[in-house]
């Protein structure tokens, strides 16, 4: 996984993978927290938190940094102090196995594992996609879980993979809505209205059902 984004401390190149780290690299020459210069091709920090291997980051302004992992969690992280903030993971989490006319799909090595994470923008709502087939919805300043939603479609595939948010537009895609889009492997594409979790009212009414 790999990320370029901005806070307020600076740039930073921002990767994750198989050493079950988060490693950063300032996108230009700054000093340490001990007033040292680091240039720009040296690691400036490392993050560890994750048993397993890091499949996904994504970024929430002003220093929010997310990063998934195969266990299932994952953690918010305070990129300018290094602080990890929340871990996130679903405990009720469990295989899921659809029942179809040609086979039972969502039977995987690592169910648990988070595929893609994204941030929608105006309420810093998470929302990740993972390997037993759902689409989670969580809070990001309390780390509880608000929806669940079953992102895969047999016979498409059978887990979703990838996530994208468009903001409200006016337009013959999003027609003023925020729109979520989700893709599988076996090729299939959904579009989720998501335009109510922009609302905070709407994100309190959640909150207080879970």
């Amino acid at each position: 996984a790999l990320l370029l984004r901005s806070t307020l401390a600076g740039s930073y190149i921002i990767a994750g993978g198989w050493d079950r780290k988060v490693t950063m690299w300032a996108d230009e020459e700054r000093h340490d927290i001990i007033g040292t210069q680091v240039p720009k091709q040296q690691c400036y920090r490392q993050l560890e938190g994750h048993s397993v291997d890091i499949r996904c980051l994504a970024f929430h302004h002003p220093n929010t940094l997310a990063s998934g992992c195969d266990g299932g969690q994952i953690i918010l992280w305070n990129m300018d102090s290094g602080f990890a903030k929340l871990t996130l993971l679903d405990v009720a989490q469990k295989r899921t196995v659809l029942q179809t006319p040609n086979t039972n799909f969502y039977d995987f090595a690592k169910p648990q594992a988070v595929e893609q994470v994204t941030f929608l923008p105006a309420t810093a709502v998470v929302v990740a996609c993972y390997a037993d087939g759902w689409i989670r919805f969580w809070d990001s300043k309390r780390g509880t879980l608000l929806r669940r939603h079953l992102g895969a479609v047999a016979p498409h595939g059978r887990t979703p993979m990838s996530l994208t948010v468009f903001p409200p537009a006016v337009d013959e895609l999003c027609e003023g809505k925020r729109i979520l889009m989700t893709g599988d492997d076996g090729g299939g594409v959904q579009q989720w209205d998501v335009t109510a979790w922009d609302d905070p009212t709407q994100l309190a009414a959640a909150i207080s059902e879970t």
